[in-house]
């Protein structure tokens, strides 16, 4: 991660040299030759040494000042001043799980084919809509997201998965285990409402996303979770909480660009960011527009608010109501995580507002702390590293589908398998007994092992060659 540069010079001796060994008389003299390296050649390598040295002190002063302040931040937010017990508020997480490959929900898409042109937001290549592959593949990562979280999550209280009606849950799965409950889409979307016009079945996550506060018995807050999200360590309520109970949000560097760009972003393919663009077209005309960007969601979990969530649904009915009417992601769909954060960070949250003693407040993480703690990686694609996933070791991983644009899919798709497998070998109590456990050999911990190694040799080396450096001063 560090490059450091080192000179290294060789000191030029006087060398005399006597071209006669003849006896030299009082008053003869015998010519002397004499090479030497002049004052300010001597001067210059003095000067290069110590800039060298001053400069290799600078740099791990500031890699020792940096690990400092991120470890104080890290330790004075989380167990100092943001500190939440695990009984003090409860916490239940939501799924949303489809298998493509289940022959009754392939029949439903059959039924139910998307209108107009097809569009592909997984790839780059300029196409439109949302019908990728991707969006409803499964690659198992549901068990192994589940072992993570009953690994460094056990203080759930409860774990709700949503699927579509007609479909089958996981065949691997414990649906008689007490913490687990499947939960079908009809069952969230209040059909008796005359002004809800959502249509069933939808294979749109944004209006999933925007019903999952209808789950009957879900806590009055509760995280939510794609299955390719995983907990890498041990993670708390106050990861995700205020003290007084508020949502922590997770933020991206990636800024929502203004409604003017809309049509750009339909050219470019954009689909995903339109669709914020068109969320912040609509909370522009409600709280007017941010004197800062308002930034995308982090891929990551998500702290949404039920009271939160009721509130909006009657604040935004008509744009949400017209958001469902969407069998499949559309641009000008509502963004669920956008309109939810940023309702409660201009409204609820507010001293003024009739739901601030229940929403209380809410925190930002820093985005270099986003940045250290949560990471997105595209399986298929170069930003899959296991060994730079095991240096950097965050808490929380999401390992995006992308096996479409590898060079080798397969490949790939065993790739990862074999690293979730090495990394969640355990199998949860939330599988039946009997399911075989096969997978490859990508122990994480050996690629943990070498990057610790690896810091430990460059902090030795770098001490040696400081030490070196004085020496030749000295001499």
């Amino acid at each position: 991660m560090y490059s450091i540069v080192f000179y290294c010079g060789m000191s030029t001796l006087p060398i005399v040299a006597t071209l006669s060994s003849a006896p030299v008389s009082p008053t003869t003299t015998t010519p002397i030759i004499t090479t030497s390296t002049s004052n300010s050649s001597t001067t210059k390598i003095f000067r290069k040494r110590m800039f060298l040295k001053r400069t290799l002190k600078i740099i791990l002063a500031l890699i020792f000042v940096w690990g400092a302040f991120f470890h104080f931040v890290d330790v004075y937010h989380i167990y100092i001043a943001e500190q939440v017990e695990e009984d003090q508020f409860e916490l239940s997480a939501v799924y949303t799980w489809v298998n493509g490959s289940d022959p009754a929900y392939l029949e439903q898409k059959r039924q139910f084919p998307p209108p107009g042109k097809k569009m592909d937001s997984s790839s780059d290549s300029g196409t439109l809509v949302d019908t990728g592959n991707n969006r409803w593949r499964d690659n198992g990562e549901l068990k192994f997201s589940l072992r993570s979280l009953h690994q460094n999550a056990k203080w759930l209280k409860k774990i709700y998965i949503v699927i579509n009606d007609g479909t089958n849950p996981p065949s691997w799965l414990n649906t008689k285990h007490k913490k687990i409950k499947i939960v079908y889409t009809s069952e969230i979307f209040p059909g008796e409402d005359p002004n809800n016009s959502t249509q069933i079945p939808t294979f749109n996550s944004n209006t999933l996303e925007a019903h999952l506060h209808n789950i009957k018995g879900v806590t009055s807050r509760f995280l939510y979770l794609n299955d390719d999200f995983y907990m890498l360590n041990e993670v708390k309520p106050h990861h995700f909480l205020t003290p007084r109970g508020g949502p922590k949000f997770f933020w991206s560097s990636q800024t929502v660009p203004d409604y003017s760009w809309y049509d750009n972003l339909l050219e470019g393919g954009k689909l995903y960011i339109a669709t914020f663009s068109h969320t912040g077209k609509i909370l522009d005309a409600a709280y007017g527009k941010p004197q800062s960007p308002r930034y995308v969601p982090a891929h990551a979990p998500y702290l949404y608010h039920r009271d939160a969530w009721k509130f909006i649904q009657k604040k935004f009915g008509k744009e949400l109501n017209e958001s469902y009417t969407h069998r499949y992601r559309q641009p000008d769909d509502i963004s669920a995580h956008n309109i939810h954060h940023f309702t409660i960070m201009n409204e609820l949250a507010k001293p003024s507002s009739p739901l601030q003693s229940t929403v209380k407040d809410y925190y930002n993480w820093p985005k270099w702390w986003t940045w250290m703690n949560v990471k997105f990686v595209k399986a298929g694609l170069m930003s899959f590293n296991p060994t730079l996933i095991a240096a950097l070791n965050p808490k929380i991983i999401c390992i995006n589908d992308d096996f479409d644009r590898a060079e080798d899919p397969q490949a790939a798709r065993q790739q990862v398998a074999d690293w979730l497998l090495a990394a969640f070998p355990n199998p949860s109590p939330y599988e039946l007994d009997g399911v075989s456990y096969k997978g490859g050999d990508a122990p994480i911990t050996r690629y943990a092992l070498f990057a610790e190694i690896g810091v430990v040799l460059i902090i030795i080396f770098a001490y040696v060659i400081s030490r070196t450096l004085r020496k030749n001063k000295s001499t």
